[in-house]
């Protein structure tokens, strides 16, 4: 399956990208964003002690709009369709945003919700410096089928390996073009008589 490669690029752009200027006061997100505020919240860290990564940062560009989650282990990038005003940033109050969700769960789009600064915006990492360059021709870029990784996924929830960080998953990877195989040990109090995994998945073509 050969993929269209400026399109798959859209979260790893982001390297490239340079951070408007200047900052946003507080933000109105249309309804369309509330699937991609529930995934992003879902990766934000719920540690208070971490300051602003409990919260979304927000970078708004004049062609398109980047909400970044993390918790210090993964990290979650979007690239969405441009909002309306400047440029600037913001990295938004995990608790308004959740006043903003459950405005919707009420059923009341029309009605807008404000969602303000987090108190410690200053805080948030850069994103950025863990990235690796977008160029997705590279012998390092590897394709895999989303739903070989849900499948992947469903074995790692069935077998209770996503509890927390977890268990470390290691990556087997030759060529671009070879099998990718995962591996994990799976530790003693983990009930059940599996005590290692391997799944092989077969890449696919990006280009």
């Amino acid at each position: 399956m050969i993929h269209d490669t400026a399109a798959d690029t859209a979260a790893a752009s982001l390297l490239a990208t340079t951070a408007p200027e200047g900052t946003i006061d507080n933000l109105n997100l249309p309804w369309s964003f509330l699937t991609a505020i529930d995934v992003l919240l879902a990766h934000a860290t719920t540690d208070n002690t971490r300051g602003a990564m409990t919260g979304i940062l927000l970078e708004r560009h004049a062609e398109c709009t980047y909400l970044v989650a993390t918790d210090g282990y993964a990290a979650l990038v979007l690239r969405t369709d441009a909002l309306d005003g400047p440029p600037g940033t913001l990295v938004l109050d995990p608790a308004s945003v959740r006043a903003w969700r459950a405005r919707y769960d009420a059923l009341t789009p029309w009605e807008e919700v404000s969602i303000d600064p987090h108190p410690a915006t200053g805080n948030y990492p850069n994103v950025r410096a863990v990235f690796p360059t977008p160029d997705r021709t590279g012998t390092s870029c590897v394709g895999i089928s989303t739903k070989l990784l849900a499948r992947l996924g469903t074995v790692f929830r069935k077998l209770r390996l996503l509890k927390g960080v977890g268990e470390a998953v290691v990556m087997h990877i030759g060529s671009p073009l070879d099998a990718v195989v995962f591996s994990v040990h799976v530790p003693k109090e983990v009930e059940g008589p599996v005590r290692d995994l391997s799944c092989v998945l077969m890449p696919m073509r990006l280009v």
